[in-house]
């Protein structure tokens, strides 16, 4: 290099410039490493930089590196907060972070690493707690099914037999439900039930008591009687449920009125007395009569009911009393309402829309149309009770069971 050339080149040099090249390539993470100190300290002396001078050049360069990691720590703490308070974040949380982080003129690339680092443990968590929740409803839910099957299998047939409470049981342990919780739906939904039966078994216990104490009544008054008579007798829906007074045309055998039921009659002539078979009723001593009957229902009274109707049958030829007329009540079904006990058992059909928004519908009863309130969120097979709209208790007409409508909602 000749004496121009040098001196070009030492007009050219910039010392300071030097400098802040090298402290920019020692410079990490907004700071200086005690061995990059030392290396400066010398360039200092070798480039005739003074102290205050390389202290302005290291602050130049090394306060914005130093403001970014105060901006990235200072967004580090306030989105930690803001998990730890709740998590997964809102959207008017994550809006106003967003907002935060331009104010900082921090990169998305930036913040990318923290909002991981602070998540990725919050959010394990939080699959955890969704995955408990959801095994959590999945078990209400199949408790729910469970008390719907128990349900319907109590309307259907009450008491259970085994078949029905094996198959329960099955259901129970396909659905994987604990045994203290079965417990619980079967008592809030078979206690009721097996009262009402209990109850029911008392009233039917009092009525053969009473037919047997009137039958054994009627043999110690005279042990010589006519044959029982028996009726089938078919009624409306309604007409078992509220009884009432009912009209039957019977046939029966009653005592000649010609020979009064000896089969004979006795001519009283001159020294002479004539016995010949009776011609009215060809000797038998009874002629069958055709009779209009008026007999009262009992509200309540199920299918295959038996009444009896004293001294209602044939009489006996030669006297003593008449037989008893039974009466077996048969209850046709009714299109539209079914019955349990005391309870009546109907369904509704109602859309998506009713379903979800709840709705006021008329449904008819057997006390004419009623308005039925449906609720919000009405899940298919729930069923909702109309009280005091069933079946009249058995010799207490004043006390009635419950309507039970089984809502329907069509896809």
């Amino acid at each position: 290099m000749n004496k121009v050339e040098k001196a070009d080149h030492a007009k050219d040099f910039n010392p300071e410039a030097e400098y802040r090249k090298l402290v920019e390539k020692y410079a990490q993470n907004g700071e200086l490493k005690k061995v990059a100190v030392v290396v400066l300290t010398e360039k200092r002396k070798t480039l005739g930089i003074t102290d205050t001078k390389a202290e302005e050049i290291e602050t130049e360069i090394l306060a914005p590196v130093r403001k970014h990691l105060a901006d990235l720590q200072s967004y580090k703490q306030y989105f930690a907060e803001e998990v730890e308070q709740k998590y997964p974040l809102d959207e008017h949380t994550l809006n106003i972070l967003k907002d935060y982080q331009d104010m900082l003129g921090l990169r998305d690339e930036d913040v990318a690493s923290i909002e991981l680092e602070i998540t990725s443990v919050k959010k394990t968590e939080y699959q955890k707690q969704l995955q408990i929740q959801k095994q959590k409803q999945e078990y209400e839910n199949n408790l729910q099914r469970y008390e719907q099957e128990l349900i319907k299998a109590v309307q259907a047939q009450y008491p259970l037999d085994e078949y029905v409470g094996n198959g329960l049981k099955t259901f129970q342990q396909f659905l994987k439900l604990r045994d203290e919780d079965i417990n619980l739906i079967e008592q809030k939904i078979l206690a009721p039930k097996q009262a009402e039966y209990e109850h029911q078994q008392q009233e039917l216990e009092k009525l053969d008591q009473e037919q047997v104490k009137n039958s054994e009544n009627s043999l110690l008054l005279d042990k010589v009687r006519g044959d029982d008579l028996r009726l089938d007798l078919k009624l409306d829906f309604r007409e078992a449920i509220f009884g009432g007074e009912k009209e039957i045309c019977i046939s029966h055998l009653k005592s000649c009125e010609v020979c009064k039921g000896f089969g004979r009659t006795y001519t009283s002539l001159t020294y002479v007395t004539a016995n010949r078979k009776c011609n009215f009723c060809d000797g038998k001593g009874l002629n069958p009569v055709t009779q209009k009957l008026k007999i009262n229902i009992p509200a309540g009274i199920e299918n295959g009911t038996r009444l009896r109707i004293a001294q209602e049958g044939d009489e006996r030829q030669g006297g003593g009393n008449p037989g008893d007329l039974y009466i077996y009540l048969f209850v046709n079904q009714d299109k539209e309402f079914k019955r349990n006990g005391i309870n009546i058992l109907s369904e509704i059909t109602i859309d998506q829309q009713q379903a979800i928004s709840g709705c006021h519908l008329g449904v008819n009863t057997v006390d004419g149309r009623v308005e039925l309130i449906i609720p919000p969120k009405i899940r298919t097979n729930q069923v909702m009770k109309l009280k005091n709209r069933g079946v009249p208790r058995l010799g207490n007409p004043s006390s009635r069971g419950d309507h039970l409508i089984t809502i329907i909602v069509k896809n």
